[in-house]
């Protein structure tokens, strides 16, 4: 286990930060006064871009299914068509919470061990895939209507 760190300029808190698989800061000791000085926007860009490359979701649609995998291999599926009751419930959430609505989704749809398996998961993955899920739902719902149009 080598350190991936972005360049040897940065704080050594940003260098701990970054050994190893975890993407947070996972070091056992607090940082000191002198860390948080020296801390810099650099340092930031550094853990976000390490969080990015972490949070990718992969996904493929078979019938109708999109499956989504996680980073550590976990596949949640949800259906591309659902029916009006499933969407009017989304749309009477308050607020756009993307994490919220794909529970919800999937709480709706009675699959309560994908909502187990998503709970296991970072906030920014179920983001990630939510966002990437209802980006897909709106594509196609999108392409239908152009379809039923032209």
């Amino acid at each position: 286990m080598g350190l991936r760190c972005p360049s040897s300029s940065l704080n050594p808190v940003i260098a701990e930060t970054l050994i190893g698989d975890e993407v947070l800061m996972a070091t056992t000791k607090k940082p000191t006064a002198a860390d948080f000085d020296n801390w810099t926007d650099q340092d930031d860009d550094a853990v976000i871009a390490k969080i990015v490359s972490e949070t990718k979701i992969q996904h493929v649609v078979r019938g109708g299914v999109y499956y989504g995998r996680f980073p550590d291999g976990t596949v949640v599926d949800l259906p591309l068509k659902l029916r009006l009751a499933q969407l009017s419930e989304l749309q009477s959430l308050d607020g756009d919470d993307p994490v919220e609505q794909i529970t919800l989704l999937l709480k709706g749809l009675g699959n309560d061990a994908a909502v187990e398996e998503i709970q296991k998961q970072s906030i920014p993955l179920i983001a990630v895939f939510a966002n990437d899920f209802f980006d897909l739902l709106n594509r196609a719902t999108l392409a239908s209507v152009g379809e039923l149009a032209g």
